[in-house]
């Protein structure tokens, strides 16, 4: 939806937080900056994907063996799109097993995906 937010409208309380907690500044002039907010005061398309009235969502699921027809799992995440992210990071590493190997006495652990990969994998969703 293409339109300008008005500032009551749309709460930004998720990623208000994310900045907070990052140690980021995440003031009107850096929202006027990152272009979230127009001149004339309102929100723009872009702080609506960051607020937590987000239109769009993230689906994930766990299917069952290598078939796409039969789910162990689904969820689907709303929100921010940071808070999808959040989210949706969380499940999967849920979902990532781990598997051990032994070299010699010592026992090995590694995850079925690499964490750098679904960090990728999730960013790369966002940009599609």
């Amino acid at each position: 939806m293409i339109g300008k937010w008005r500032r009551s409208f749309l709460l930004i309380n998720y990623t208000d937080a994310f900045f907070d907690k990052s140690g980021v500044s995440f003031n009107d002039s850096n929202k006027r900056t990152l272009k979230l907010i127009t001149a004339d005061g309102y929100y723009t398309n872009a702080a609506l994907l960051l607020s937590d009235q987000c239109e769009h969502s993230i689906k994930c699921a766990v299917y069952d063996g290598i078939g796409k027809t039969t789910f162990q799992s689904r969820k689907e995440f709303s929100g921010s799109v940071l808070k999808q992210m959040d989210d949706a990071y969380a499940y999967i590493s849920l979902s990532n097993k781990f598997r051990s190997t032994f070299e010699g006495l010592r026992r090995v652990e590694a995850p079925d995906y690499p964490e750098y990969a679904i960090r990728e994998a999730l960013s790369c969703l966002l940009s599609a």
